[in-house]
Order: C-alpha cells, then structure tokens, then sequence
C-alpha cells in the first residue's frame, strides 16, 4: 500500500493513489485549499487519486509505504503504536515503511505531530485506522473516485430516403 503524507499547519493530507496504484503527478506550485496536496489534474494517472485528511487507513499486515513531504514548515509524521515517525521537511520527501501488526480500536490511534511546528502545533491531530484487509478494500472503493463514464457510440442517424 502507497501513500504520500503532505503535513500543513496544522493538518495531514493522505494522497492515495486509485485503483490503478499509480499516484498522479504532483507540483508544488499547485498546492490550493482545494488541492492540498497539488495533484496535476492534467495528468491522466491523477483521475482515480483521492486524498483524506486528518485520516490514515492502513490494512493489517500488509507493506505499507508513505513518502513524506510539508508544504510550509518542519512538521514531523508520528504513528506512535506503529513505534515509527519521520520528519516531513518542505522541498523534501522522505519514505518509511512498515507492516501494521495489531488492529487499531474503532476510534484509531492517535497521530501527532511530533514537530513544534508553530502555535496552532497541538492542534494538528489526524487518525490511523488498521483494518483488515477486506475493511480496507471496502473503505478505498468507497472513498475512490467512480470511474469517468464511457461516452456512448453515437447513434447512426436515420436515413432518409430522397424522392427520385
């Protein structure tokens, strides 16, 4: 499972990439309130991405890889039960990966910023969830954008018969 952490004050954005596992481009310079995480939208592969803030979903057991990157200050991704965290420096991304051993209870564990990242640092709070791998499964299709709909074959038009 890939997914790319974009920690801003004072939120983490989870960018996964869709059905197709393969994230869209992304630029920094596309970064808005209503792209966090600056996906290209221009860029085929970016149609099926999705993101959730302030929420990580992981499947039990299973290669979990997060690339890590801020857009404005050095915050710092803890995932405490998982015993695991990294700093999230902007301009930079870096990569942890893991396998989640034990199941989260249904509220989640915490995830905090493990950075002093500014005044509103106490606040930037998210939730790992662990499920097992068909709650996982489930929870992706529902938070995956339907696929675009095949534009329908035109229809041949009548044929109309000229007077001779």
């Amino acid at each position: 499972v890939k997914v790319r952490a974009v920690a801003e004050a004072y939120a983490w954005n989870f960018h996964y990439p869709g059905p197709d596992g393969v994230f869209g481009l992304v630029d920094h310079h596309l970064y808005s309130g209503t792209n966090p995480v600056g996906l290209d939208m221009e860029d085929p592969n970016a149609a099926d991405d999705f993101v959730s803030r302030n929420e990580l979903v992981i499947p039990l057991a299973k290669q979990v890889v997060i690339t890590i990157t801020s857009k404005d200050v050095i915050h710092n991704l803890a995932l405490v039960p998982m015993r695991i965290s990294h700093d999230a420096t902007p301009g930079t991304t870096t990569t942890i990966w893991f396998k989640p051993t034990k199941m989260s209870d249904p509220d989640g564990w915490d995830i905090i910023c493990g950075q002093l990242c500014g005044p509103g640092h106490a606040l930037m709070k998210a939730k790992l969830h662990v499920r097992t791998p068909d709650a996982y499964g489930e929870w992706f299709k529902e938070n995956s954008p339907a696929p675009a709909a095949a534009p329908a074959p035109a229809s041949a038009a009548p044929v109309e018969s000229a007077a001779l």
